[in-house]
């Protein structure tokens, strides 16, 4: 019975986490395409700001293409 919860607990979880990341790529890819009320940051234009410096430091490029 531990065994069949467990495996219960990790696969809703799973699949949570899963729909976390789906939401935060949708609003990077939102974002990308020019509309940043699609980021989840509840300060919008700092997110943005926040995005701009990270791809013109060269941390972190939200207009590469998604795998």
């Amino acid at each position: 019975m531990a065994y069949w919860g467990t495996g219960v607990i990790y696969s809703e979880y799973t699949h949570y986490f899963q729909k976390v990341k789906d939401a935060r790529i949708a609003s990077l890819v939102g974002f990308s395409n020019g509309d940043k009320e699609k980021l989840l940051y509840p300060d919008k234009d700092r997110a943005a700001r926040l995005l701009f410096t990270a791809e013109q430091e060269h941390i972190y490029n939200y207009l590469d293409p998604l795998p």
